[in-house]
């Protein structure tokens, strides 16, 4: 009478699944660790890796209908960190020429359409997951841009409403002078209608002039400025 089978794992002439498993793993972390870029430290990122091995041999093993648990292995994936594009290359390579020779996976031919599958399956899902955090990331952009700007808008309202108030409650004459040298408003205290019929430095004593910088900046190449007294 035949002996019945035994589990290929502790079968003679198959190594221990969990040991190529976690030279499979030790190999990914290698090749990955140079395209990506992530907050782990090394031990947590080869157990986060580890762990990823294990659920995607899982959901090939169970066969082609179980495409969702290996997507699920790309979105987290991304999860990780900044992975990127070159990052998915890696994996892939990795992951098919080592996933068939795993001994769970033997003989290699009966389970090479589902490998197959599988690491679709998976790229499926860090596309996916990829995409969203990109969207997610140019929402929380444009969000941040958008409080930054009525952040600005309100200050200068604020300040402004302060510099009216001081303008309105100063005995004394107060100009306010725009970059083209006119005058772009003044308080009560200056009397003299003359005054702001005119540009503001010649209306002004030379002993108030502030160093006259418009003919300097048009001389200087664009983008950049230098002014001395």
């Amino acid at each position: 009478m035949p002996n019945p089978p035994r589990d290929r794992a502790g079968a003679p002439g198959y190594p221990d699944d969990s040991r190529d498993e976690t030279l499979l793993a030790r190999k990914w972390v290698y090749q990955l660790s140079g395209h990506v870029v992530v907050s782990l430290e090394g031990e947590v990122f080869g157990d986060q890796l580890r762990s990823l091995l294990a659920e995607l041999c899982a959901a090939i093993e169970k066969g082609p209908a179980n495409t969702e648990a290996a997507a699920l292995v790309g979105e987290r994936l991304v999860d990780l960190g900044y992975v990127g594009e070159a990052g998915l290359r890696c994996t892939i390579d990795t992951l098919g020429k080592g996933l068939p020779s795993l001994a769970r996976f033997q003989p290699a031919e009966r389970f090479a359409e589902r490998i197959i599958l599988g690491l679709g399956s998976l790229a499926s899902g860090f596309v996916t997951a990829s995409l969203r955090a990109t969207l997610a990331q140019q929402d929380h952009m444009q969000r941040t841009l958008v409080k930054a700007v009525r952040d600005a808008r309100s200050n200068l309202e604020r300040s402004e409403a302060r510099f009216d108030e001081v303008a309105r409650s100063s005995s004394s004459g107060i100009l306010d002078i725009g970059l083209d040298e006119r005058i772009v408003r003044h308080n009560d205290g200056v009397r003299d209608p003359g005054i702001l019929a005119r540009s503001a430095f010649p209306a002004l004593p030379r002993r108030h002039h502030a160093p006259r910088l418009t003919p300097r900046l048009a001389r200087r190449p664009r983008g950049f400025a230098e002014a001395r007294g």
